[in-house]
């Protein structure tokens, strides 16, 4: 939960949810890695989905903000996907 947004992901998706409402906000497509759940982080008011973090959406629309291929600058020979 970020800023009054609930994040769900859950088969295969990602959910928004208002913290105070309950109402659906927005959702896309996610995916689980291999042996693990779907990675959601929020930075900067964006959400980005692992484990190759491709785009920020804006939490509270959902709308792709920033397109780049993020994992690779915070991977590092030897690290996890889900070591940040």
């Amino acid at each position: 939960m970020r800023d009054g947004v609930v994040l769900l992901a859950d088969q295969g998706r990602l959910s928004a949810l208002s913290a105070k409402t309950g109402e659906a906000l927005w959702n896309c497509p996610c995916k689980p890695t291999a042996f693990s759940a779907v990675d959601v982080l929020v930075a900067d008011g964006l959400v980005w989905l692992g484990p190759e973090f491709p785009e920020g959406r804006d939490l509270q629309t959902g709308k792709v903000k920033r397109m780049g291929p993020v994992a690779s600058k915070i991977q590092t020979a030897g690290h996890h996907h889900r070591c940040y």
